[in-house]
């Protein structure tokens, strides 16, 4: 076995005992990179580092996706806002920027069937897991099971829930996201409910309401 294999594959078992995914992905192309470039050793570990520190965000925001457990995945850049009467592409661009989970607010996306209120509350739940924050999709119906099983008399006005029994939302040291899907019926009395529940969390709640079709409560 020559040298440069041998260091290659030591490299390898390197990376993997280190878990270093990223790095063992990249490190031959970039060494052929630096060789043919001349590049200072500090610029070849720059780039190596940066390739793994990708690799770990991408994983992240995949993890993200999969604990967030949409129904499937929707996002602002497939939306139509031409046909969407009343929505403002600019305002949910902004939204996506994820302040309102920072401050944080809900958000009510409110209009009949058929207006795109679920596709927009889930692009902006895609986009928080983008920014590594924790996000669940559930629907109302699911929170009003869960707060009929945890009823506590005198907790909360009509449905009452127990926040340590019914967290719609996985939350860690930061910010978090619900994203809460109903009838009409059902996301008006769900949203204080889970707001309740979850104080440190923001809520992102789609109802088949009339108007405003979009619109944020403090």
């Amino acid at each position: 076995m020559s040298a440069p294999t041998l260091s290659r594959d030591l490299v390898v078992l390197q990376t993997r005992a280190l878990k270093l995914p990223g790095i063992a992905r990249t490190f031959e192309a970039l060494a052929r990179q630096a060789r043919d470039a001349h590049w200072p050793h500090e610029d070849y570990l720059h780039e190596v580092l940066s390739a793994e520190q990708a690799s770990r965000h991408e994983s992240v925001i995949r993890q993200r996706l999969r604990e967030a457990r949409f129904p499937e995945v929707k996002t602002l850049d497939t939306f139509d806002f031409t046909t969407a009467e009343g929505v403002s592409a600019t305002q949910l661009h902004t939204l996506a920027r994820g302040e309102w989970v920072t401050a944080p607010e809900n958000l009510i996306f409110a209009g009949p069937i058929g207006t795109g209120k679920t596709h927009l509350a889930i692009a902006l739940g895609v986009e928080a897991t983008k920014q590594k924050r924790r996000v669940l999709f559930t629907r109302a119906a699911h929170v009003a099971a869960a707060a009929t099983r945890a009823a506590v008399p005198g907790l909360y006005p009509g449905v009452d829930v127990a926040p340590s029994e019914m967290a719609p939302v996985v939350t860690d040291s930061g910010r978090s996201v619900n994203l809460l899907s109903g009838r009409r019926a059902e996301t008006p009395l769900m949203l204080p409910i889970v707001t309740s529940a979850c104080p440190l969390a923001s809520t992102a709640a789609s109802s088949r309401l009339v108007d405003p079709l979009l619109s944020s409560t403090p």
